[in-house]
């Protein structure tokens, strides 16, 4: 008794009321793991699938399996790299207000040496409110002065010493950065 058998699951047909919903491209390992069983559901048994083709299916998804495993952990090293860096970045912006401190402070060490001492100085002109004066080109007009450092004081983060000097009979006082200092000689 032989019997035919028609093409039997050579189409799938969805069953009604069933949506399928796929909002990107791409198939991801449990998509790809419902088309394999459900092709191998629906396969005529008169004509199975090769070895050759599953074996190359199954591959696929073992690929597939393992670029999903390099994408999270390449996510997961990202991550970490990224709290490695804003760490790195706290550490460094420590060291360098630590090594700002240390400069200032030698900055102050340095020029308390200098108290006692006789020095020349070239420095700006200063107008009645305290700021530069300034020539018909723009230039800050300067003054040569020499004095006695009597002390040492810290202007807008910069160590400045305190200079007694005369001109014309007349006793002054002022600040002078170190950049402006020309000469240092001992006290007479």
């Amino acid at each position: 008794m032989a019997g035919t058998i028609d093409n039997v699951g050579s189409v799938y047909t969805a069953p009604a009321g069933t949506t399928t919903k796929k909002s990107n491209s791409q198939l991801g390992k449990d998509d790809f793991l419902k088309l394999l069983v459900t092709q191998l559901r629906y396969q005529d048994p008169m004509k199975p699938m090769e070895d050759k083709e599953f074996i190359a299916q199954m591959a696929q998804f073992s690929s597939l399996e393992q670029m999903k495993n390099i994408a999270d952990g390449f996510e997961k090293f990202q991550s970490s790299q990224q709290k490695a860096m804003t760490g790195l970045n706290d550490v460094l912006a420590k060291f360098i207000s630590v090594q700002q401190q240390m400069q200032a402070d030698n900055m102050i060490v340095s020029a308390v040496s200098f108290v006692g001492k006789q020095l020349e100085a070239t420095v700006p002109i200063l107008d009645e409110k305290g700021n530069p004066v300034k020539d018909q080109d723009g230039d800050i007009v300067t003054e040569k002065i020499a004095g006695e450092v009597t002390a040492v004081s810290i202007s807008n983060g910069m160590a400045a010493l305190q200079v007694r000097y005369e001109v014309n009979g007349e006793k002054r006082t002022r600040d002078v950065l170190l950049n402006e200092v020309t000469k240092v000689m001992q006290a007479s």
